[in-house]
């Protein structure tokens, strides 16, 4: 018997948020379109967890939290799993926020729905900064 192919096995999806409501309904969205979630709830979790195991191929990171910022998430991710596609999230304005940090990401503005997100994830797939 042959091993699984690359396309075959689960994709991984690591959301890091700070609010409950948008943790769940992400990770809903993301559990819809076939992935394997994890959610955690700070900077500090999000940095151990990156550090901890590779193997995500999907990472949404929410800006602004009460213990740092999702930049902090980004320079772990690209320190420890520079492969995984990355998705930033806000409810504050694009340009604002990402001076500096994720250029060249894709970037979903809060609130968002089932659809924006899947066309959001599409682009963080495809590599192409864009707002939604």
């Amino acid at each position: 018997m042959s091993p699984p192919s690359a396309d075959s096995l689960p994709r991984r999806a690591l959301i890091a948020d700070d609010e409950d409501m948008v943790r769940d309904f992400c990770a809903f969205g993301l559990q819809r379109m076939g992935y394997e979630v994890e959610t955690v709830e700070s900077v500090a979790a999000a940095k151990e967890r990156i550090a901890l195991d590779g193997g995500l191929d999907l990472v949404v990171i929410d800006l602004v939290f009460p213990d740092g910022s999702g930049g902090e998430i980004y320079a772990t991710l690209l320190e420890h799993i520079p492969t995984a596609a990355v998705l930033l999230s806000s409810g504050y304005d694009a340009h604002d926020v990402l001076t500096g940090v994720g250029e060249g990401c894709a970037f979903l503005p809060k609130p968002y729905s089932l659809q924006e997100l899947e066309a959001a994830v599409a682009r963080a797939l495809g590599g192409e900064e864009q707002v939604a």
